[in-house]
């Protein structure tokens, strides 16, 4: 009988080690804190209603990124060779899909010539815009001082015809000041708010290089 009430002790005993291991306590889970990468829509414009007029159709496509912005997170470089992810923040979607979303919605609000999509419908697209994100970190090498770095590698081809053109490629660099000093509360807002910024600038020379390279094009 003592025999058996001793096994009983020690099996209890490992339970309560192991749930005790599984980290079982009244201290809450930290929450993981989620940022968009949405643009500013213009003010003095109108979006897009539908029209009589057929538009074109721009499909805008994601390329793989390296595997540092594969996930969510949000990712900083450390040291002259090392980035690292932040586990308890991250964006709504991978950088390089979030991009392209951005994207997609803020040239298909203000452009009344082109229609831009994310994925094809009944017909084929007649041109593909291609992002791939390169870099997308925010540099701590510098104390008290967080840098937002972006570069966007962005293709543009005409689809139409039995042979695909290559329209243009451009590379598109940012360095975004997000402020200082930065604290571990402030970081990642701030950050978000960087790369936005980042965006809504490159944004702007994606369009004017849009408008130059199909104008006079069907």
């Amino acid at each position: 009988m003592n025999k058996l009430y001793s096994i009983k002790l020690f099996s209890l005993a490992l339970i309560l080690l192991f749930f005790s291991a599984c980290g079982l306590s009244s201290k809450p889970y930290p929450l993981v804190r989620t940022f968009t990468l949405d643009l500013p829509m213009p003010q003095d414009t109108n979006p897009i209603t539908e029209s009589t007029k057929p538009r074109a159709t721009i499909m805008i496509l994601t390329a793989p990124p390296p595997a540092a912005y594969e996930s969510k997170k949000m990712v900083y470089k450390m040291a002259s060779q090392e980035l690292a992810a932040d586990f308890y923040n991250e964006y709504y979607a991978p950088p390089t899909r979030a991009v392209a979303d951005s994207f997609a919605k803020y040239l298909e609000y203000n452009n009344r010539h082109y229609h831009f999509i994310r994925s094809q419908g009944v017909s084929p697209p007649d041109y593909a815009l291609e992002i791939t994100v390169l870099d997308f970190y925010g540099d701590r090498t510098i104390p008290d001082t967080l840098i937002a770095h972006i570069a966007l590698s962005i293709t543009l081809t005409d689809l139409r015809g039995t042979n695909s053109r290559l329209v243009f490629t451009r590379n598109y660099i940012r360095e975004v000041p997000a402020g200082a000093p930065i604290d571990a509360n402030s970081r990642p807002a701030a950050l978000a708010k960087a790369m936005v910024t980042g965006l809504s600038e490159i944004m702007g020379e994606l369009e004017a290089e849009l408008r130059t390279s199909l104008r006079g094009r069907s």
